[in-house]
């Protein structure tokens, strides 16, 4: 199956895409006898991401089981948190090899010939379940006490107390060293398995906006811009 037209003017703009990602090795090519459709959207920064449309690998895969947490059991964890933080996944599917012998699946053609992914594809079937199952695996010493991993976000745990301000350093509170120390061991883990960040991560603060809701000391708060959409 051939992929949806792009106009020429955004010819060079694709090359430029792909060449980019079979340097990264996101992409490489092959001699598959498959063919996916794929096309470009629009960002809100105005650039371009390519979508490799799954659409024919779906209708011949069987459904994993496997489920991410819902949102309310993430949140009942975080609601009454004195301080947390959200580590954010940098390009998370492409941080998770596809296995070499379904790569050939994922062929798709382009301006600068036959390529194959060798990520987990996005529109995948069982690209949640498949990913979620990796990051419960990486942090599963640490679940549910330290963090909580939510899709491609993680949730670091902070103390319900304060332990009224006591200081077990100068200049230091308890609750907050102990915050930091789970967010220590958070990070080692994630830098064993060799994932990466986003600079976005939001680091110890008091209040977290995650799925939709806003999460601090005194309980949890739908995000008001979300509610401002929804009223619009």
């Amino acid at each position: 199956m051939l992929g949806f037209l792009i106009p020429k003017a955004l010819y060079l703009v694709v090359v430029q895409m792909l060449q980019e990602r079979l340097k990264n090795r996101v992409l490489k090519y092959c001699d598959s006898l498959y063919q996916n459709p794929w096309f470009l959207v629009r960002k809100k920064s105005s650039k371009y991401k390519l979508v490799n449309a799954a659409i024919e690998i779906n209708k011949h895969t069987i459904q994993d089981a496997n489920l991410p947490l819902l949102v309310d059991e993430f949140s009942e964890e975080f609601a009454g948190c004195q301080i947390a933080l959200i580590i954010d996944f940098f390009s998370r599917y492409d941080q998770i090899e596809l296995d070499a012998k379904s790569r050939d699946l994922t062929g798709f053609q382009t301006p600068i010939g036959l390529l194959r992914i060798t990520t987990l594809p996005q529109g995948a079937t069982n690209l949640v379940t498949q990913f979620v199952r990796i990051v419960t695996k990486i942090l599963e010493d640490l679940i549910p006490k330290d963090c909580l991993p939510f899709l491609d976000d993680i949730g670091v745990k902070g103390l319900l107390s304060t332990y009224d301000d006591k200081e077990v350093i100068p200049g230091i509170r308890q609750y907050v060293l102990e915050h930091i120390q789970s967010l220590d061991r958070t990070l080692v883990q994630l830098e064993r398995a060799r994932c990466t960040i986003k600079p976005k991560s939001q680091f110890c603060i008091d209040r977290i906006s995650i799925v939709d809701f806003v999460y601090k000391a005194k309980g949890q708060n739908p995000d008001s811009a979300k509610v401002i959409k929804i009223l619009e």
